[in-house]
């Protein structure tokens, strides 16, 4: 007997597989040609000078997580901070401890990132083929391949950059159950929406497609598929409801007391939403008003404003198209033709409709890409909490698809029109290579600017923007110069931007670091170790100046050169060296720190006092753990505070912390300080050790002078 398969009608599916040598069959989307351009304009979009991805605070410190706990053992509980002070659930750790235990680079990282991205671009081009035709799933494909938005979220590690790709899993398994009809999809999509939630809480309003889809698929739905989805649910947030149950449900409370601030209408997600559909992206902005000078597009810019608004129109059309199909009216029933009451007659209209739309599986498709468009984005308009483009992430790349069904829909619609057919349907066949091309031109110019540094980096990011290559190249620069001259240590003089990713990245050098953070102060190798190299940050101007200005008795800087950075400006690499100096009588804080001298220092026409010390004991580096020092000066009427971080600390180096002058000559400077060490929070259950990414309360210790006192005065230089 034999068995055969009825073929399914192309223009739905298009998955005829035509036959190979051999008896192979292969799908038919396997021979499209337009495929591979797909893939080709999303990968080189995304993946071309991958290495000047952006490395802020929030990649270095997820990626940094990922590699600690993949090498030292541990479970993650939780993964970085939200901006609303709570912590994120661990799932990006997960997926990031993929590429980290490839490579301690997060080039690696950045890399896997941008091919899930890719991915996603092939998924949406075969779930829109699939379901909507070979035409729709092209023109979907291609426009999310060149979308200024989802290609500026795929160039860097972050929580919800991950999302596109298993959203894109996530509609599978609904149009499996609702318009396929089969059954097992509730588990998936259940695993997929507790996935997704844990990269953004933004994932929670998913929940109203899955609810739609549960409802129209119902008769699919098996009990071990939904005990099944449970189970991957507890077990995937185990590690963080641990973390829940240890804190007391701290973030609980946060999030409670956030639902009580005031309510706020408005709609600026409807914004946000339309900024997926422009031809250029930042962080904040959809770069209009255009007003980057430097950047590759601006001359042309203004003819490419038309973009925008074309494509909120054929996404509304695409909307419009869906929801006509949606609620289209069934037959009349006998029972609608015989009731004599109205409310009877709607009743049995809705139920009569309610059974088509049943009937229709291509419509319950419909009906989920509208409920996922439409249904959260309303939600976003009510909000007690800021709304962020980035929130915006779980709409893609619905916009896209409903665009291509408008497209394809339209064009096959002049197919059956009897006058002006052809010339209209070439009319639409241009405006739609048009506003690919128009898309691919806006998107390739923002990836050009970011390589090339056409921006302003405090623009871009905040407080400012660093890219992976250039703070490496600094780092190697470091190191190579540390290796010609034979020298010991690098000391790096790090900020509140890069602090996180030079830590992480300077494991990677062969000579030993030392990194400090603060505003206004520096740490120096000690006379008796000879001579270093410090690498200035590009924005930390107040130590530049200091270290520039200090060639006198007691320090001598070279500097050597100025490693470029796109965007802002330039690194600085220094040798230095220090001069012993005896102590003026100053005083030591016993087993801290020993006071050697003043000095005097003009920085923008003002007066400072820089306060020499000599370190008396030694702080070896730790994962996480960073030691510091807040000093308070007073001198007349003032007092300032001055505080400075360090990754580790040796016997004999120099520290530096620089005072405003706020009294006269005259006055002593009278300094009282403290030194604290800064460790992370993990905590154990049974043998399970588990990360987090918060900190145990700082140990601090008050400084002391061996008779007791709390403070030392200097005499003001």
């Amino acid at each position: 007997m034999k068995l055969v398969l009825p073929k399914r009608p192309a223009a739905q599916t298009g998955d005829d597989k035509p036959p190979v040598s051999g008896g192979l069959h292969l799908p038919s989307w396997f021979f499209a040609w337009e495929m591979y351009l797909i893939v080709l304009l999303a990968a080189g979009l995304r993946l071309y000078h991958i290495d000047f991805t952006e490395f802020d605070g929030d990649q270095a410190n997820i990626f940094r997580m990922a590699y600690g706990a993949l090498h030292e053992g541990m479970l993650v509980a939780t993964a970085n901070g939200a901006s609303i002070r709570i912590l994120n659930p661990p799932a990006v750790i997960y997926l990031l401890m993929i590429p980290a235990a490839l490579s301690r680079n997060p080039l690696g990282a950045a890399i896997f990132q941008a091919l899930l991205s890719v991915v996603a671009v092939l998924l949406t081009y075969l779930f829109t083929r699939h379901y909507y035709g070979r035409l729709a799933g092209t023109i979907a494909a291609l426009s999310f391949a060149a979308s200024a938005r989802s290609i500026f979220y795929a160039r860097f590690i972050w929580n919800q950059s991950f999302i596109p790709f298993f959203l894109l899993l996530f509609l599978f398994a609904l149009f499996a159950g609702t318009v396929e009809r089969r059954k097992g999809w509730l588990f998936p999509a259940l695993f997929l929406v507790g996935l997704m939630v844990q990269l953004h809480a933004t994932g929670a309003m998913l929940a109203a497609p899955l609810l739609v889809a549960l409802v129209l698929a119902l008769g699919t739905v098996r009990w071990r598929d939904l005990v099944l989805g449970v189970v991957s649910l507890l077990v995937i947030y185990a590690p963080y409801l641990l973390w829940e149950f240890t804190s007391h449900f701290s973030d609980l409370q946060i999030l409670l007391n956030g639902s009580k601030l005031p309510v706020q209408w408005d709609t600026q997600a409807l914004t946000y939403y339309q900024w997926s559909l422009s031809p250029y992206a930042t962080l904040m902005d959809n770069g209009e008003p255009f007003t980057n000078t430097h950047s590759v597009l601006f001359p042309i810019y203004r003819r490419l404003l038309w973009l925008q608004p074309l494509l909120t129109c054929l996404l509304l059309g695409g909307a419009v198209t869906a929801l006509v199909r949606v609620l289209r009216p069934g037959h009349l029933s006998s029972q609608e033709k015989v009731a004599d009451n109205v409310l009877l007659r709607c009743w049995y209209a809705l139920r009569n409709w309610w059974a088509d739309l049943r009937a229709t599986p291509a419509r319950c498709g419909l009906l989920i890409l509208l409920v996922w468009q439409i249904i959260p984005l309303l939600a976003l308009f009510r909000h007690t909490l800021p709304v962020y483009p980035h929130y915006l992430i779980i709409f893609m790349p619905g916009q896209y698809i409903l665009i291509g069904f408008f497209l394809a829909e339209a064009i096959k619609w002049c197919r059956s029109w009897s006058r002006w057919r052809g010339g209209l349907r070439i009319a639409l066949c241009c405006l739609t290579v048009l506003a690919l091309c128009a898309q691919s031109l806006g998107a390739a110019g923002m990836v050009l600017d970011t390589i090339r540094g056409n921006y302003q980096d405090t623009k871009l990011s905040s407080p400012y923007y660093n890219d992976l290559a250039s703070l490496q190249n600094a780092l190697h620069r470091a190191d190579l110069l540390a290796q010609q001259h034979q020298l010991h240590r690098v000391y790096i003089a790090a900020d509140k931007a890069n602090m996180m990713a030079l830590t992480f990245l300077a494991g990677q050098m062969r000579t030993a670091t030392t990194l400090f953070n603060g505003t206004h102060c520096a740490l120096l190798p000690s006379a008796e170790s000879g001579p270093a190299i410090l690498l200035v940050s590009p924005r930390s101007q107040f130590v530049d100046a200091l270290i520039g200005q200090g060639n006198n008795g007691n320090l001598h800087a070279t500097l050597i050169e100025r490693p470029h950075r796109p965007g802002g400006p330039p690194f600085a690499l220094y040798i230095v060296s220090t001069m012993s100096a005896s102590s003026v009588a100053h005083g030591t804080f016993q087993g801290q720190l020993e006071a050697l001298d003043t000095q005097a220092f003009s920085y923008r026409n003002a007066p400072w006092s820089v306060t020499r010390w000599q370190l008396l004991h030694t702080a070896q580096p730790a994962s996480r753990v960073t030691y510091g020092y807040t000093m308070t000066a007073s001198s007349g009427t003032g007092e300032n505070n001055n505080q400075c971080t360090f990754s580790s600390l040796n016997a004999g180096d120099q520290l530096l912390m620089a005072f405003p002058q706020t009294g006269t000559v005259a006055e002593p400077l009278t300094v009282r300080g403290q030194f604290y060490t800064l460790s992370p929070y993990n905590f154990s259950y049974g043998s399970l050790t588990f990360e987090t990414d918060t900190f145990l309360p700082p140990q601090a210790s008050a400084l002391h002078t061996s008779d007791g006192r709390d403070s030392l005065s200097f005499a003001l230089p």
